[in-house]
């Protein structure tokens, strides 16, 4: 964006092309790759989410045949507006497919197998362990067993199945002993063992005749039969039949989910309760958090465990409170619940409490407080924030050593080189100021002032030693702005327990870098010329271009904006060649190590190797192709 919309000339293509790109792509797939490979000692690592990384790695391939249509098939050297918009689009669609990868959305989760062997090992319910699938199939084949002497229909039948499949509980035995004495009929039973269904009979009163009706049993079941249940109704009832033989257990929650508080009353008191199962111990964590009051100024953070003993059913919890002399309005905090012991659950209601710290100093009158309060802000928060961005100017001027050790020759070696960098980066706000946009919009601002750095130095350097701008993009720029990526992989690497995030960084960026970094200046610049019409300088500057000219021949009066492909063609056909043998390596080291980063040594530092000579032969044949010495496509 900066080169081709901001640096002078403005909507004109940069003098490092789309060299730079394909450049940077190389660096990042083969020398980053390598790097992370070999990085992990010992073990291996591998890519949990495939779907994501095949959709990235695939996508980051086609993203160079894309230039290659762009800028040597469809429009050679002009990027026309829909070209650009297209390429712009290719990057949100990347990210719509990645998300419904990452979700696996459109995929069905998979079935239990219905027709798995019975285990002989006894259940707290003998449908509890049922999938929907077997409960709707042995439903109806106890429909189907019922004897009526036609005095049933089959809406009635399948109701008194599914009543007869629930299990038999005490509650049940006092259901059946009242229908009795109403003369009501009694609710069937289900053996929740043998999953034998019964119905007590009358003969002897309330000492139940057990009648066999049918046993539990698929096997007689057809797809005609299966398809006549009452789907819905049937798994209305299993969930019920779940939740039945859940074990009872302790639920713990806060007494009171809101509490109010002022400042000189000392510490807030939380009460938090037990109920359900009390003769076993239990324990629940607590911590508190942020929301408009801040920990170390308004409150004192805390955290901890919970320890109900047998019997108890309430504890006290107290957050101190921290009593100053400014003026605030009402600030709040949370105190939240989490990791229940075993044989413990959270309430659904009552996880979490929240406190409010009501203010009793005199209003502030000052013009200073007063500008605070009509643009909201948070004076304590301001003074941590004042903190934190005073602590990044002193990490900047102090050489990086650990703490209470003198630095080293190296670490002062290193310092001194980068201190200027250090304290200059220094200046981004802290990551808790305006919520992380000011970090973020100062520090995007310093990543466009490097960028353009870089660049310019690369050219200089290029110009001193007579070396060709495409040479120099794809080499030292290239080098350049990738660094980032190297460090963030290679540390990515080393520090997840997968290889996702190191080498999805890798595919990603590659994919970035097309779809965004060229396709949103390309839509600006397009959209531009095509708008404004050619210029002195435009006409004047494509003079000798053949494709410009065969444009301005054919659309008298209209400009484009002209993108030379030069030596591209040779350089994305090595790319892609190149790209190929890297991810077949990394899918063979898969099958062979359990993984693609690390293994055996040997095997590992030969794979790191092997990448390095492939971005060297990228190197080669596209120097070669730029100086004439190789023929271009």
């Amino acid at each position: 964006v900066i080169e081709t919309v901001i640096a002078p000339p403005a909507m004109f293509a940069g003098e490092l092309g789309p060299s730079t790109i394909v450049g940077s792509a190389a660096f990042n797939l083969l020398v980053i790759s390598s790097v992370c490979v070999i990085a992990i000692t010992p073990g291996t690592k591998k890519i949990e989410d495939t779907k994501v990384y095949a959709l990235t790695a695939s996508v980051s391939v086609f993203a160079y045949v894309w230039l290659v249509i762009v800028l040597m098939i469809s429009s050679p050297d002009i990027v026309e507006s829909w070209e650009a918009a297209l390429t712009f689009i290719f990057f949100f669609l990347l990210l719509l497919l990645a998300f419904i990868a990452d979700k696996n959305f459109f995929r069905a989760p998979p079935l239990e197998d219905a027709q798995a062997p019975p285990t002989t090992e006894p259940k707290s319910g003998f449908f509890a362990r049922q999938n929907t699938l077997a409960f709707n199939k042995t439903l109806f084949a106890n429909v189907k067993r019922i004897k009526s002497n036609g005095k049933l229909d089959d809406k009635e039948k399948l109701r008194m199945a599914i009543e007869a499949m629930q299990p038999v509980t005490a509650a049940t035995y006092r259901h059946n002993g009242m229908t009795w004495l109403t003369g009501k009929k009694q609710r069937a039973e289900l053996d929740p063992v043998t999953g034998l269904v019964t119905r007590p009979g009358h003969a002897d009163g309330l000492a139940h005749q057990r009648k066999r009706v049918v046993p539990v049993s698929s096997a007689s079941l057809t797809e005609e039969s299966t398809a006549k249940l009452g789907e819905e109704e049937s798994q209305t009832r299993l969930s019920r039949v779940s939740t039945a033989s859940q074990p009872p257990c302790a639920r713990i929650k806060f007494l009171q989910e809101t509490v109010e508080v002022l400042e000189c009353e000392g510490p807030a008191l939380l009460i938090i309760t037990r109920s359900g199962v009390m003769d076993i111990k239990a324990t629940v964590e607590y911590a508190t958090a942020d929301m408009t009051a801040t920990a170390g100024k308004d409150y004192v953070a805390a955290s901890g465990t919970i320890t109900f003993e047998p019997g108890e059913d309430i504890k006290e919890l107290d957050i101190e409170i921290i009593d100053d002399d400014k003026y605030e309005k009402a600030e709040t905090f949370r105190v939240v619940l989490s990791n229940p012991s075993p044989g413990a659950e959270l309430a659904r209601r009552g996880k979490q409490a929240q406190v409010t710290i009501l203010n009793d100093d005199e209003k502030d009158t000052s013009c200073r407080a007063q500008i605070g309060r009509c643009l909201g802000f948070n004076s304590d928060k301001c003074d941590i924030i004042m903190d934190e961005w005073k602590e990044q100017f002193v990490c900047a001027i102090t050489p990086g050593a650990e703490e209470g050790e003198k630095p080293t020759k190296l670490q002062w070696t290193i310092h001194v080189i980068t201190v200027v960098w250090k304290v200059l980066f220094a200046l981004v706000p802290p990551p808790a100021m305006l919520g992380g946009w000011a970090a973020f919009w100062v520090a995007l601002g310093f990543i466009a002032f490097l960028t353009v750095l870089v660049g310019d130095l690369a050219a200089l350097f290029g110009c001193a030693i007579g070396l060709d701008p495409a040479i120099n993009a794809i080499v030292f720029v290239a080098l350049g702005t990738s660094m980032p990526d190297l460090f963030a992989s290679k540390t990515a690497a080393q520090a997840d327990s997968s290889a996702d995030a190191s080498i999805g960084n890798i595919t990603g960026s590659n994919c970035v870098n097309v779809f965004l970094g060229l396709g949103l200046p390309w839509l600006i610049a397009s959209v531009y010329w095509e708008t404004s019409g050619p210029t002195d300088e435009w006409l004047a500057r494509y003079a000798d271009n053949k494709n410009v000219q065969a444009f301005v021949r054919d659309n008298p009066g209209k400009a484009c904006f002209v993108f030379p492909a030069g030596s591209l063609g040779n350089s994305v056909v090595i790319f892609v060649a190149c790209s190929l043998l890297c991810l077949l390596t990394l899918f063979v080291r898969r099958l062979t190590f359990g993984g693609e980063l690390g293994g055996p040594t040997k095997p590992k530092v030969a794979t790191a190797v092997f990448f390095c000579l492939l971005w060297l032969v990228y190197l080669l044949f596209s120097s070669f192709s730029t100086t004439g010495k190789i023929p271009t496509i």
